[in-house]
C-alpha cells in the first residue's frame, strides 16, 4: 500500500503523494457541492465553502461556465426549482472532469 523512495517520498497504492493531492481536491470540492445539492432546497447555500469548492473546481474544467452554471442555480428563488438545477449543475460538472 505505502512504499518509500530514496528521496523521502510516500507512494499511495502506486501513486506518489503529490500525484494523488489534485484527484483528492477534486473529490472533496464535489462532496461540498453534492452537500450543497442536497440542501439547497431548504437552505441557503451560498456558502464561503461552496464558493471555494466552485472557483477550485473552475480551475479545473475545460469549461468553466459548468461553475456558473451552478452558482446561478444557487440564487433561484422557488425551491423546488433550485434543487432540480443544482441537481444537473452538479451532474455537469461531474461530466466536465
Amino acid at each position: 500500500m505505502f512504499s518509500r523512495d530514496g528521496a523521502g517520498r510516500v507512494a499511495y497504492f502506486g501513486l506518489w503523494a503529490e500525484e494523488c493531492a489534485p484527484a483528492r481536491l477534486q473529490r472533496d470540492a464535489l462532496a461540498v457541492l453534492a452537500d450543497a445539492a442536497g440542501r439547497c432546497a431548504e437552505q441557503d447555500m451560498r456558502t464561503p465553502a461552496v464558493i471555494e469548492a466552485l472557483a477550485f473546481l473552475e480551475g479545473q474544467l475545460l469549461r468553466p461556465p459548468l461553475c456558473r452554471r451552478f452558482r446561478a442555480a444557487l440564487d433561484i428563488p422557488d425551491p423546488l426549482v433550485r434543487a432540480s438545477a443544482v441537481r444537473s449543475a452538479i451532474k455537469a460538472i461531474e461530466r466536465g472532469l
